[in-house]
């Protein structure tokens, strides 16, 4: 696959930032006019046959709407609850309960904005009074649109990456990010400090029911926010609330894409190439990221 499909990826942006959920269609006449080919096209359709089995597939707009009593809220609170219907779950440890959550965080600005969220509690007897250890996790670059969102994927996005946390008796509270299933706001793309008030946000009590200890865990993009909530004073805002925090886990935090990008793209060997088109792919996403932090700046 050569860089002509990434070319053809940010050239439809402007289109796909109109598209809700998981339902864009692109004629093969669109990427001819980019100098894409045939078999350009086949890898393009194909993407999206993957994605549209995964993104947004158990997506809810009821749900996922803004909540009638946003406006009298304040950071911290719940908004709606639901449970996710087991039915539709696929790819997940055996007996694991989840619910799908609505809650109030901030943006980069210090505005309160609405953000949904899964919590994934693994199997316990209800006789046996276990109080879950709570894991606040971060989930890696999902996308920017409203139909990106974790707790709308039949999978809710496992990727080798919260469930085995389940599976060890961790009760697993994991934000979609401000942006991504609600679209009160545009998602702030690689902002880490705005995700670090979703991933802090999200295990008050007055959200989740008590919470006495907790950490983060966050990869990839998610590592750059649970970075971000280890290095910030969010902590120390509300500690009542947030009940006692334990510490961090960064895994592969994406932070420094400019010389992650550079250094991808002057490499020689063939996994160093791979690399590169991995950081040109989300390239897009950073753009649209900063549209979204910079929406009156020329440049952006």
């Amino acid at each position: 696959m050569s860089f002509k499909f990434y070319a053809l990826l940010l050239a439809l942006l402007p289109s796909i930032q109109a598209i809700q959920v998981a339902n864009l269609n692109v004629s093969e006449s669109i990427p001819s006019k980019y100098d894409g080919d045939s078999t350009c096209y086949k890898n393009f359709q194909e993407g999206l046959s993957v994605d549209a089995a995964s993104y947004g597939a158990i997506y809810d707009t009821t749900f996922y709407e803004t909540s009638h009593n946003f406006s009298s809220s304040k950071p911290g609170d719940a908004l709606k609850l639901e449970p996710v219907n087991a039915t539709l779950l696929q790819d997940i440890p055996k007996g694991t309960t989840a619910y799908r959550f609505q809650y109030v965080s901030k943006d980069l600005d210090g505005m309160k904005i609405p953000v949904t969220d899964f919590i994934a509690f693994p199997y316990a007897s209800r006789l046996s009074g276990h109080v879950y250890p709570a894991i606040a996790y971060a989930h890696g670059t999902s996308g920017v649109f409203r139909g990106c969102g974790p707790s709308a994927m039949p999978s809710l996005y496992e990727y080798g990456s919260w469930a085995f946390l389940v599976s060890r008796g961790y009760a697993v509270i994991a934000t979609d990010y401000a942006g991504l299933g609600n679209n009160y706001t545009a998602h702030q793309y690689q902002a880490s400090p705005a995700q670090a008030h979703d991933l802090t946000k999200v295990v008050w009590p007055r959200s989740h029911g008590r919470v006495d200890e907790w950490m983060s865990v966050g990869h990839s993009q998610g590592g750059g926010a649970a970075r971000a909530v280890a290095e910030s004073s969010l902590l120390h805002e509300d500690p009542l609330s947030l009940g006692k925090y334990l510490g961090t886990i960064a895994q592969a935090p994406g932070v420094r894409l400019q010389d992650l990008a550079l250094a991808a793209i002057q490499g020689s060997s063939s996994s160093d190439v791979a690399s590169a088109r991995g950081v040109l792919g989300e390239a897009g996403w950073l753009v649209l990221g900063l549209r979204s932090i910079l929406p009156n700046d020329p440049q952006t």
